[in-house]
């Protein structure tokens, strides 16, 4: 999972050179979360716009939430990682997030609204909203394509149908809540 982020302290440090490991240090210790490798990265198009780039390891895995899948276990796991990332997000500036962490903060979403028993990722979208693969050369993966909304659809309980969108920043909203029931007509 990848999170492209600025710590406050060493934005300016860091537009004029490479990060020291003492810089490197304290973005480690924003993360409340094992953080696997940290580098920076230019995705600044016209002129230079230095981020962080994190990628960071979490248990339990999402692997098993595979699509239409229902899962019963796990879920406060996943719930607590969202929390977590939700309080690291106040002591740095997110850029993007993945669609994976929009998955822990969108469990996280939910489990405040109501008591996650049962869990289905019936679909999910990513709307790409920026590409700079043309602009810069050597982007990759979420830097090349930073700005995102990500939607969605989980069927909690086999009661309630959520639709969750979540900005590349970390921004949730609920789009639509419903009965399960109302749609078994038209839903599988």
């Amino acid at each position: 999972m990848v999170i492209l982020f600025q710590v406050p302290e060493l934005i300016e440090a860091l537009q004029d050179s490479a990060p020291t490991e003492q810089q490197l240090k304290l973005a480690r210790e924003k993360f409340c979360i094992e953080v696997k490798t940290i580098n920076t990265i230019n995705i600044g198009v016209g002129a230079d716009w230095i981020v962080l780039l994190a990628t960071y390891v979490v248990a339990p895995s999402l692997a098993v939430l595979a699509m239409g899948k229902k899962v019963n276990e796990g879920i406060e796991g996943w719930s607590a990682v969202g929390k977590k990332l939700k309080s690291m997000f106040k002591s740095i500036d997110v850029v993007s997030i993945d669609c994976d962490t929009a998955t822990y903060l969108a469990i996280e979403f939910i489990n405040k609204r109501i008591k996650i028993e049962s869990l289905v990722k019936t679909n999910e979208t990513t709307i790409n909203l920026s590409n700079l693969e043309g602009a810069i050369r050597g982007l990759v993966g979420l830097a090349k394509k930073p700005d995102n909304y990500y939607i969605q659809i989980f069927l909690v309980n086999d009661k309630f149908y959520y639709i969750i969108g979540i900005s590349s920043r970390g921004e949730l909203s609920l789009l639509r809540k419903f009965k399960a029931a109302d749609y078994k007509h038209v839903l599988p």
